[in-house]
């Protein structure tokens, strides 16, 4: 009984102290904001209607985390829910945004 009691302890030690060695993977790049997924999907459809609270949330929530990039568009994004109802010019003003995010 004490053999297996050991035995099993050294396997589950040479289990634990096996992990991988070397250089750790290279990081994920960061999946896309919620206002770069809804600034592509405006400047395909032109539409933003009721999702415009979400466009603002999404806005908000990407400035806290970019703030000088946020303030660079902060004008053209406003802009762009003004225009709603104008499909043809939030288009054009959200394909001026998409690339900055």
């Amino acid at each position: 009984m004490p053999h297996r009691l050991t035995a099993c302890l050294l396997v589950l030690a040479l289990l634990v102290g096996c992990g991988k060695t070397g250089e750790p993977p290279a990081p994920e790049p960061p999946p896309p904001t919620a206002l770069k997924t809804f600034i592509e999907e405006v400047s395909n459809n032109g539409y933003i209607g009721s999702g415009a609270p979400l466009f603002q949330e999404a806005f908000d929530t990407y400035a806290q985390a970019n703030p000088e990039k946020a303030a660079a568009i902060k004008t053209d994004f406003d802009a762009m829910l003004a225009a709603d109802g104008n499909p043809d010019q939030v288009k054009k003003i959200a394909k001026k945004i998409s690339p900055q995010l």
